[in-house]
């Protein structure tokens, strides 16, 4: 409000003074000549400044005609005003001739006012509002250059100013009212530049505030556009959640009907499950029936065929024709000495092979098999007949069983094994042939294992651990067998019939009172003798370090029966040709990891496999020498 009432107040005043001067333009030209007429003011385009109102020369003209002053009237009334006027005609008449040898100067500065006020309008009208005020003044060429002097002092400043006023100071000391409009005309041009260029910054505010509001617009639309977007991923988003919250409720429908499935075929399984649990509690009882029936029935079987050995034995004459096993026994004999030793050796002519030689078997374990169930038979006789035809047939019994232990025959021969294991570790009762039925028994010999000849023994043992599977027996005959070998001479049979296989065979079993009596019996073959060096020649096979690898990997193996194994590994390892055979087999990774979690309480242990590992060159330090046993 208040920036619109001064610019109220300013157009005011310039009216007002543009009335006064027309008015005394008027008067002076009634006492001139009139100037010539033309279109606008000479100096007219000088005056121009910056605003939103032009007043061009008839519109001045027109307008001062129409609305005459109070001030005008007064001045034409007057003789004063005339006089006036006409000294200022006469002021500018006379300073015609001196002003114009300084035109060129004040024209050039000017017209250089005028082409800077021409422009700035131009420049200002094309970005922004401007306030343009045109004053017309006297068209005499003397009212002119004033009007071009008075512009230059304008854009000049105060100095200029006072310049310029220098310039005839007769003509303001002679009139004193043209100093007075001059004056005049000064503050408004001062006002009007002072206006100008309030306008010109209001204009830069507002263009200012144009490019903000600009920029807050296009910030306004890209936001709204990314709220669009936002809006359209918004309502993409819930739409896949509803698809997702669909594809959720059917996965958990049919979730829900495939748990009910599942948990009727839960219950029909346990309810089966009870049904088969129950059943299985009805055959346990069942077999465990069986189970001691049969356990009676065996009692009583063994009963009966004892008295149907007594009285089969009762009837044999004892010195009567041999019966025809031993008929059958002969001929097989003959046949596999004449095959093997007797008959030439063949041709490298082919010959006609008779019928005979198509039906003669090839093989040793076909022989071996066919022999057996007839030896099994001629154990009863010979072990009632002299000791010298002990020993003959068990070394033929055993080496027959040696034969078969990698043959197929052997399964067919179960019952004649169980047989002859049965003949080799019993004794019975004969009834001699007095008349007497109730006179004195004679007590049958003693069984082969437990016969007083080491060498009968040994062999009768060695049978038995191949033909029989009861535990009580086979601990009787690892026993005996142990006591055996704590002599030379059964060391030397040991050897003799290679029974290290026989024995091995025992340090699988899971049976820790055999495998214990097995280790002992190795451990006893170990000890110092002159047939050590033979055991640890047969100790270095591949059997030998894989069942000992098999050994060892057994979690529950207990530390006394570790302690022997090491010893004899110990003396193995200082073999070097043994060193390959722990490497095949891992052994020397098991030793070392032995040593390395044993526990430091077993001392002798920790010292036995240090030494296995120096031996093998695993350990640089030297290992202590070992506890003997």
């Amino acid at each position: 409000m208040s920036s619109q009432s001064s610019e109220f107040d300013f157009d005011a005043a310039i009216e007002e003074l543009t009335k006064k001067y027309l008015a005394r333009r008027n008067l002076a030209s009634s006492c001139d000549s009139p100037p010539p007429t033309h279109d606008g003011p000479p100096g007219s385009e000088d005056l121009q400044c910056c605003g939103p109102v032009q007043v061009s020369w008839n519109q001045t003209s027109r307008d001062a005609e129409k609305c005459p002053h109070p001030v005008c009237s007064a001045h034409s009334g007057s003789a004063s005003s005339s006089g006036i006027l006409q000294e200022m005609c006469n002021v500018a008449a006379d300073q015609c001739d001196g002003l114009n040898e300084k035109s060129d100067s004040v024209s050039s500065l000017a017209d250089s006012e005028t082409g800077r006020s021409v422009q700035e309008p131009m420049a200002d009208s094309r970005s922004f509002f401007c306030t343009e005020t045109d004053v017309t003044l006297p068209s005499s060429p003397a009212r002119t250059l004033g009007c071009r002097i008075t512009r230059a002092v304008a854009h000049s400043g105060g100095k200029r100013r006072k310049k310029k006023t220098q310039i005839f100071p007769h003509t303001w000391s002679s009139s004193p009212v043209i100093g007075q409009v001059y004056h005049e005309m000064l503050e408004i041009y001062d006002k009007l530049q002072k206006e100008r260029m309030y306008q010109q910054h209001w204009a830069a505010q507002l263009q200012e505030q144009e490019r903000q509001l600009n920029q807050r617009e296009s910030l306004l639309l890209r936001r709204q556009d990314t709220l669009c977007k936002i809006r359209e991923v918004e309502d993409e988003v819930r739409r896949r959640v509803c698809e997702l919250q669909e594809q959720h409720q059917q996965e958990v429908r049919q979730l829900k009907e495939t748990l009910k499935e599942k948990v009727k075929e839960n219950k029909r399984l346990k309810s089966s499950f009870d049904t088969i649990k129950e059943s299985n509690d009805t055959m346990r009882k069942q077999l465990s029936d069986l189970n001691e029936q049969s356990k009676r029935l065996e009692v009583q079987w063994r009963k009966e065929q004892a008295r149907l050995e007594n009285l089969q034995a009762q009837e044999l004459p004892l010195h009567g024709l041999p019966g025809p096993s031993t008929c059958k026994l002969l001929v097989q004999i003959l046949d596999w000495v004449s095959d093997s030793y007797l008959t030439p050796a063949e041709d490298p002519e082919p010959k006609i092979s008779s019928a005979w030689d198509c039906e003669r078997p090839t093989s040793i374990q076909e022989r071996c098999s066919k022999v057996l169930p007839l030896l099994t038979e001629q154990l009863q006789v010979v072990q009632m007949l002299d000791r010298s035809f002990h020993v003959p047939l068990l070394r033929f019994v055993y080496w027959s069983l040696r034969q078969l232990d990698s043959s197929p025959q052997r399964g067919t021969l179960t019952s004649t094994l169980r047989r002859l294991g049965e003949e080799v570790c019993r004794g019975t009762a004969l009834r001699g042939p007095s008349s007497d039925p109730d006179g004195p028994h004679r007590t049958r010999p003693p069984p082969f294992f437990k016969s007083s000849s080491l060498h009968t023994r040994f062999l009768s043992t060695l049978i038995l651990l191949q033909t029989t599977s009861q535990a009580d027996i086979l601990a009787q005959a690892l026993d005996c067998l142990h006591s055996d070998v704590q002599c030379e001479e059964g060391r030397v049979h040991f050897l003799q019939y290679q029974a290290l296989p026989v024995v091995l065979a025992y340090l699988q079993s899971s049976n820790r009172g055999l495998l214990s009596l097995a280790v002992d019996i190795l451990m006893q073959m170990n000890g110092e003798s002159w047939q050590l060096s033979s055991f640890m020649e047969a100790c270095s096979t591949e059997d030998f370090f894989r069942c000992v690898s098999l050994l060892l990997r057994n979690p529950r193996l207990e530390v006394p029966v570790v302690e022997k194994v090491s010893i004899l590994l110990q003396k193995l390892s200082k073999i070097r040709k043994n060193k390959r055979l722990f490497e095949i087999h891992g052994i020397h990774l098991r030793v070392q990891e032995m040593h390395r979690t044993a526990d430091p309480a077993h001392a002798f242990l920790a010292i036995n496999l240090s030494s296995i590992l120096f031996n093998l060159g695993m350990m640089k330090k030297t290992p202590v020498s070992p506890i003997p046993p």
